[in-house]
């Protein structure tokens, strides 16, 4: 699959995850998607990021803000249902508050 053909399949499904998050009454908002390699490369030197093959340089990556009763959540449980929703949609889609290493729940990422 050509690169392009794998971002609208990603594409598509962050329209569906961000629909069913709708139809549970919750919010969202996009945070990052794609990436320059220059700011892939500030967010490893500030430790922001441990990695310089981030799936945000391909656009194959988007980092979303979760609202609940209009607060915004942080951290692994609040996301978790969504992460369980995004990985049942697609065997290749990863979910950010499953790696053991970083817990960087509001990442979704699709992989091949």
């Amino acid at each position: 699959m050509k690169l392009s053909e794998k971002q609208q399949v990603f594409t598509r499904q962050v329209a569906q995850l961000i629909l069913w998050i709708e139809q549970q009454g919750w919010a969202c908002t996009l945070g990052e998607c794609y990436r320059t390699i220059e700011q892939q490369r500030r967010y490893v030197e500030q430790g922001k990021s441990q990695t310089m093959r981030s799936k945000h340089l391909e656009r194959l990556a988007v980092d979303l803000n979760l609202f609940l009763d209009g607060k915004y959540q942080h951290g692994v449980e609040a996301y978790r249902p969504l992460g369980e929703y995004w990985k049942q949609l697609d065997s290749a889609n990863r979910w950010g508050g499953d790696w053991s290493t970083l817990r960087d729940a509001v990442h979704f990422e699709r992989v091949e």
